[in-house]
């Protein structure tokens, strides 16, 4: 059987970095050969020939101009200074006079100009401005010479990344997972510059400089046969001795190169590590192997510093020798009469012109050999094996065909034998489930399937037709992947999702090289949105729409039906947008405003918002919003508000602002000593510290020296830093037992002092909170509540979330709540949204281009058990009719297949056709108290008994305080574990609900944690709990909870002892009762 790929594995590395020599240039040639770049020099012809050759017109139009500006010097001498012109002691010449003869086809004859009678002073004036003229030409032709060499030189480089991302794209799957993306990054971007300024001067250069050369040298042959002869050895002397000693410059520059480019993969290896970094503490040997790294580079850069400079030292030397000689030896012939006084000057200085060009020259030669070793490192760098390319059209997949494997053998880089000798025949449009055991065979048949790996023997068709005969196109538009290596994109929730429709059929591609401004920006997704400046556009007949607003709606109807429909709505209601452009919708949202207080006045739901009112002060809102009644419009105007003159006397008139200090200086104590022992990059630090980790040293010692001294001791500046510190705190948030009534009552005072003040002054810095108007800076949640939602309550923000979605809908504004949450930024690798949000986006962009087949790899590794049969059936429903092929361990659902392959090992055990399949199954914040209640009751926790008081301070500063009254729902049975729960006050009964039957399972009291086992296995709630009494809670989010279990062993024990003996406990108890319900009365 023929190998469906024809390559060998790739047996190099893709980040060689020992200096190319001829292996390098034979790989350079051997890709010029095949599919990859071309020659240096070659490549540069090939995209540049017609802007080379009008440069070259333009540099030989220059050269009589360049000619005549050195012989008009010694006409200066010669006829105006010395009078030569003037003879017999005439008080006036002619100049510019000529005899031009004519040819006979132009009649014959001579044409005579009689030139210009000038006197001696006038002569030497004339003279001298068409010397400056000729000066001002030449230098009018550099400028455009350069101008065209740098446009050239940009336009390629430019054209030189593209060819070489494009190369990137062609590479095997197999051979890019052994690419440092750092390192390809700083080729693709830094390395390529040197190349980029020299293509402008590789075919240009060395004819302008050359011909400058040539002609100064015939000049001064012209005016001296022996100086000219002379000055001729020097610079084939010049030219022999300087690029020998640059040998060794060259060899210490491409160590160089390889040093820096493996301190920069190195670097990005560790950025991308730097969490096992922390976890491992290597810190300090990291340290060491950057130190290394960076001294290597410190004695060649030091080494290539001295040659470089021994080079210009010795080709000063040799630049001052000839004048020496002219000096010396045309004095002498100037002397002897031999040679006259301005034909002298007219040598000397057509030669001060002669030994630049022959520098630049050398230069050049040197920056010629740099730049051909560069890319010839490059292309050994961009020579792995390549994607073969379809020969011929692409085939269409006939309806009713199938995908026959037959013979596959696919074996791992080590070697080892991933699949062996598999055989199967799958109808196109079944529905297949690939499972299996003691091994990942079933992975590696779904990763070929999704051409992941290309390299292997045997032979795979779809539809009757070899698989690598599909264009990479086709496989893009046609074929969907999704597998727990996916990315998600630095971009926008949409442009995150619409990336699967922007494939060949898109877009032109980007404009040629010549118009490097070309192209435009994408029409908006919707109406007022983001305008994408990418270079192709959005197929929409793909994803079955027929504009772009019908898109957003085809996107939200999809979400909804994965789940994400409701997090896009809170990104939605959390983001602010320019309303200047559309007063009626401003006008809109103001009404929605009105309706929906009425709404939650009449469902008795208006106590649960704590509403912006000038005479109270919002618990929820933070010190800063409360003291200015408004939010800032943008960074750094509060800054700037603290500094006004009347605002600072507002401040320091009632002592608010020294109470404010005070509390900055009790905040910036409890930070540092909460996340002085965090990494900086850790979840929690990110989510719960106002404090940046860069600053958190300066507010240490600030913190030090006041705690010691006093806040009489702190600078004016460090003062500013504290109360700007207060005003980002919220009591009810970080709950630090700070914000006392009095110090609220002086801030709502102060607020009406501020707000007596000419609003005028502050338009530019602040947008004030107005019933009957909306925030523009503020999130568009506050503008619709017109207020914060009073999280003491529990389960308030759902019931307020439920007549807010009711009222919004009624008001028509719903799908400007979605658009805008669909342009919610997921920053880099998604990292800004939870990892289920990130598995249902990544699957949502291969749902919405309707793929004709959709691979699954490792579902089960993406998706929680609770939320797995949900999204299969999702899958199913838009895959009716299309093949599905879906690869778990998981057999749990195997009844939703058609077809189910099952591997053992490396070889396919069985192929399976299960019955007809069946429907799959569905499965508040806090009041103010005292810290030290809540570290005590933590501590009272066995869980958490053995931590020290300022992890116990952390777990207290990200929880959420949360109170049930009796008779209310902790949580249900079946429900996602999201938290864990610690009892502060109050009992609540376990039951378990049974089919026609509630089973009483436990009382758990005060100092108990509930709702732990559900994060650890990941699986649904086992049970209800039901406050019996008023309940208090501290709810511990799952990532909070299982980052602790990470990290502290101690306490991973002792939840395994508890769930032991909790287990053990449980089932006593339920065989006592099956056994007295089995009990005859």
């Amino acid at each position: 059987m023929c190998a469906v790929g024809t390559r060998p594995p790739v047996k190099r590395a893709f980040m060689a970095t020992t200096p190319p020599g001829r292996s390098a240039r034979k790989s350079a040639e051997a890709a010029a050969a095949g599919k990859g770049l071309p020659p240096l020099f070659s490549y540069i012809w090939q995209n540049s020939r017609r802007q080379q050759v009008v440069v070259l017109i333009v540099v030989l139009a220059s050269l009589p101009f360049y000619f005549l500006s050195l012989d008009l010097p010694r006409s200066i001498v010669n006829d105006a200074i010395q009078g030569r012109a003037f003879q017999h002691g005439a008080a006036e010449a002619p100049l510019f006079a000529f005899n031009l003869a004519l040819p006979s086809f132009l009649g014959g004859g001579t044409l005579h100009y009689p030139g210009m009678e000038l006197s001696r002073i006038a002569y030497l004036m004339v003279l001298s401005s068409a010397f400056m003229l000729l000066v001002l030409v030449n230098g009018a032709f550099r400028y455009v010479i350069n101008m065209q060499k740098g446009k050239l030189g940009e336009g390629l480089l430019r054209r030189l990344r593209l060819d070489l991302f494009n190369l990137l794209l062609r590479f095997r799957p197999e051979a890019v997972r052994n690419v440092r993306s750092a390192e390809v990054a700083t080729i693709i971007r830094d390395e390529v510059e040197p190349i980029g300024g020299f293509v402008g001067d590789a075919y240009i250069q060395p004819a302008f400089l050359g011909s400058q050369a040539l002609t100064a040298l015939a000049f001064i042959l012209l005016q001296s046969p022996l100086l000219g002869l002379l000055a001729a050895a020097m610079v084939l002397v010049q030219g022999a001795v300087i690029p020998r000693l640059r040998r060794e410059q060259l060899r210490l520059g491409r160590q160089r190169q390889a040093r820096s480019r493996s301190l920069a993969g190195h670097i990005g290896e560790i950025v991308d590590g730097i969490g096992e970094v922390s976890n491992h503490g290597t810190a300090a040997y990291e340290r060491q192997k950057i130190t290394g790294i960076l001294d290597d580079l410190f004695w060649i850069r030091y080494r290539l510093y001295g040659r470089k400079f021994m080079v210009k030292f010795i080709n000063s030397v040799l630049a001052q020798v000839t004048p020496f000689l002219f000096y010396a030896l045309g004095g002498y012939f100037a002397l002897r009469g031999s040679l006259d006084i301005g034909q002298l000057v007219a040598v000397i200085a057509a030669y001060r012109d002669l030994p630049p060009p022959i520098k630049e020259l050398i230069d050049w030669d040197q920056q010629r050999q740099d730049v051909e070793v560069k890319y010839e490192q490059i292309l050994e760098q961009f020579s792995l094996a390549e994607l073969p390319e379809p020969a011929g059209e692409t085939p269409q997949l006939a309806a009713g065909g199938t995908i026959a494997i037959e013979a596959l053998r696919v074996r791992a880089p080590s070697g080892d034998v991933l699949l062996d000798n598999a055989n199967l025949v799958l109808p196109l449009g079944a529905h297949v489930m690939l499972t299996g055991s003691r091994g990942e065979g079933f992975i590696t048949l779904a990763q070929v399937l999704a051409r992941r790996l290309t390299e292997f023997d045997g032979t795979v068709r779809l539809a009757g037709q070899d698989i690598a005969a599909f264009s990479p196109g086709w496989i893009g538009e046609n074929l969907g992947y999704l597998g727990p290596d996916f990315i998600i994109f630095g971009r926008s929730i949409r442009e995150n999702i619409v990336y699967s429709l922007r494939g060949p059929r898109a877009g032109q591609g980007l404009p040629s090289p010549a118009d490097p401004g070309g192209g435009r920006p994408d029409q908006a997704i919707r109406p007022g949105g983001e305008a994408e400046a990418a270079t192709s556009s959005i197929d929409l007949r793909r994803a079955g729409a027929a504009h772009a607003g019908e898109l957003d709606d085809i996107i939200v109807a999809l979400l909804g039906e994965i789940g994400l429909a409701d997090a896009v709505y809170g990104f939605g209601l959390s983001r602010t947008f320019n309303l200047e452009p559309d007063r009626d919708l401003a006008e809109r949202l103001v009404d929605c405003r009105r309706r929906l207080v009425q709404e939650l006045e009449a469902t008795h739901l208006a106590d649960l918002i704590e509403p912006f009112d000038p005479a109270r002060f919002n618990r929820y809102a933070t010190i800063g919003e409360n003291l200015f009644f408004g939010v800032p419009v943008a960074e750094g105007a509060i800054e700037t508000l603290i500094e006004d003159a009347e605002i600072a006397a507002l401040l320091a008139e009632g002592g608010l602002g020294d109470s404010l200090v005070a509390l900055g200086l009790k905040v910036a104590a409890t930070m540092v000593e909460i996340f002085s022992q965090i990494a900086s990059d850790h979840a929690v630090f990110e989510r719960f510290s106002f404090i940046s980790s860069s600053d958190l040293p300066r507010f240490a010692e600030i913190a030090s020296r006041a705690g010691s001294r006093g806040t009489s001791a702190l600078t004016y500046p460090e003062r500013r830093s504290l109360l700007l510190l207060a005003l980002h705190y919220v009591e009810t948030r970080h709950r630090l037992g700070l914000l006392t009534a009095p110090l609220a009552d002086e801030i709502v005072r102060t607020r009406g002092r501020i707000m007596a003040l000419d609003p005028a002054r502050f338009a530019r810095l602040l947008e004030f909170y107005a019933p009957d108007r909306l925030c523009p800076v503020a999130p568009l949640r506050d503008n619709l509540l017109f207020g914060r939602i009073d999280h003491a309550m529990a389960h308030a923000e759902e019931r307020i979330m439920v007549a807010l979605r009711k009222v919004v809908r009624d008001c028509g504004l719903e799908r400007i709540i979605y658009q805008l949450g669909l342009d919610q930024e997921a920053g880099p690798g998604g990292r800004l949204l939870p990892a289920t949000h990130r598995c249902a986006l990544a699957l949502a962009r291969c749902l919405i281009k309707r793929p004709r087949i959709l691979i699954l790899d490792q579902l089960d590794l993406m998706f929680a058990e609770g939320q797995r049969a949900t999204i299969l059936e999702v899958v199913r429903r838009h895959m009716a009719g299309r093949t599905l092929v879906v690869a778990m361990r998981d057999t749990t659902s195997r009844d939703l297949f058609d077809i189910v392959v099952t591997t053992r090992g490396n070889r396919i055990e069985s192929v399976s056709k299960p019955s007809a399949p069946s429907d799959a199954q569905e499965a508040a914040a806090q009041t103010p108290v005292e810290e030290l209640a809540e570290i005590q009751a933590l501590r009272d926790v066995p869980m958490f008994a053995a931590l020290d008081t300022p992890r116990l301070k952390l777990i207290a500063f990200t929880c959420e305080r949360i109170s049930f009254e009796q008779d209310e729902i902790l949580f249900r049975q079946g429900d996602i574990a999201d938290a864990a729960y610690v009892i502060l006050s109050g009992t609540a009964d376990a039951f378990m609900e049974l089919p026609g039957e509630r089973l009483h399972l436990s009382t758990t009291g005060r100092h108990s944690i509930i709702g732990e086992m559900g994060l650890i296995s990941g699986a649904p709630r086992s049970a209800t709990v039901v406050a019996t009494t008023d309940v208090t809670v501290l709810k511990i989010a799952k990532d909070i909870f299982l980052n602790l279990i990470a990290e502290l062993p101690a306490v991973a024990l002792v939840v395994m002892r508890d769930q032991v003996k909790r287990l053990s406990l449980a089932e006593e108890r339920l065989t006592r009762m099956l056994q007295g319900q089995s009990t005859p009365s």
